[in-house]
């Protein structure tokens, strides 16, 4: 039964406290973004209860209370469905991004850690080690895909260069106002106020709006190793903004690829023990060929259309496609390998 099936039933029973608690119960992965609003239902049902011994209560008021009840139970459904395993899965697993325009080869780490931090009931954060050209930028085509296809989910890039690509000395603020801006917010620091008290005042802006938007935001924080990270106004920032994910923050999670995180504070005696790091993994000729697979047999049809094509078996689409893609299998060039990939499916689409 579903969780508005449940609800129902407690509600004509007038169960209202044992339908708070199994919305509470409810709230647990990606759904947990709910919980705040739960919370205050219990708490405008307690109210109510003592409003009832003071012989003050307004039937009004249970009614909203009992209609919010109703209304939440829906909006967790509709999430709920989308969030089945076997849905979840299958959308981790996929192999084309995007109307089927980019390739995702592999990284099978990746995704098990984006399952991982989807399951979970608290924020979360994952560093991203990888070198120049590791195809960090299918990483964001991943998010993205899977953020268009959840609708519980919020997907924030954030281009590291592009925001802080001129050297500085308050790096640190710049990104922090660069985070709310695109969610829509503003912020003016007080020069005169020290960097703690600044970022201080981020993240208690940040949670507040995280708390109020009943979506699990995804932030994208790319390609740090493009400038020169080794500020300290931004390793502070990192800092701080990593030891309040691990408190008390609301469900979100963020994602800080390329940036030299040994160098943050308490790294070496804190954060490295309970924070994740994903080292992009090194593409191998197998994975590719598995991702040719899951095209031949998606587009088999066009590619059976193509002049000289119309007999062509997997076997032999692979080996094609392998020795264009490929010139040395010790030398996989993955951004190489994923722009012909991405050239071929529109040619296929076209």
């Amino acid at each position: 039964m579903t969780i508005s099936g449940k609800i129902n039933l407690l509600i004509e029973n007038v169960k209202y406290k044992e339908a708070i608690v199994l919305l509470k119960n409810s709230c647990v992965g990606a759904l947990s973004v709910f919980k705040p609003r739960v919370i205050i239902l219990s708490s405008e049902l307690n109210k109510y209860k003592q409003d009832e011994v003071n012989l003050v209560e307004d039937v009004k008021d249970l009614n909203k209370i009992r209609l919010e009840i109703i209304t939440l139970s829906q909006q967790m459904d509709v999430h709920h469905i989308e969030l089945d395993t076997e849905n979840i899965n299958e959308l981790l697993a996929c192999s084309l991004l995007i109307e089927d325009s980019f390739p995702f080869i592999d990284r099978t780490k990746f995704r098990d850690k984006i399952k991982n931090a989807l399951a979970s009931n608290k924020a979360d954060v994952i560093l991203v080690n990888g070198e120049p050209r590791s195809g960090m930028s299918y990483l964001e085509k991943f998010l993205r895909n899977i953020s268009t296809s959840l609708d519980i989910l919020t997907f924030v890039p954030i281009e590291i260069p592009a925001v802080l690509g001129d050297p500085d000395i308050i790096l640190g603020e710049k990104l922090a106002k660069s985070i709310l801006n695109e969610i829509g917010l503003e912020i003016e620091f007080d020069t005169e106020e020290n960097e703690q008290f600044k970022f201080k005042q981020f993240i208690n802006k940040l949670k507040k709006c995280v708390k109020e938007e009943n979506k699990v935001p995804v932030f994208f924080l790319h390609d740090f190793h493009k400038i020169e990270d080794n500020n300290d106004n931004l390793l502070e920032f990192i800092f701080t903004l990593i030891k309040s994910i691990k408190n008390d923050f609301p469900k979100c999670i963020f994602i800080i690829a390329g940036f030299n995180y040994q160098n943050i504070r308490h790294w070496h005696s804190d954060l490295k023990f309970t924070t994740p790091v994903y080292n992009i993994e090194k593409i191998q000729v197998d994975d590719v060929k598995k991702c040719l697979s899951k095209i031949y047999l998606k587009y088999e049809t066009k590619i059976h259309a193509i002049d000289g094509f119309d007999n062509i078996t997997l076997d032999e689409y692979i080996d094609g496609m392998i020795s264009m893609l490929i010139e040395d299998s010790n030398k996989i060039d993955i951004s190489a390998i994923g722009l012909g990939i991405s050239e071929h499916l529109l040619a296929l689409k076209e």
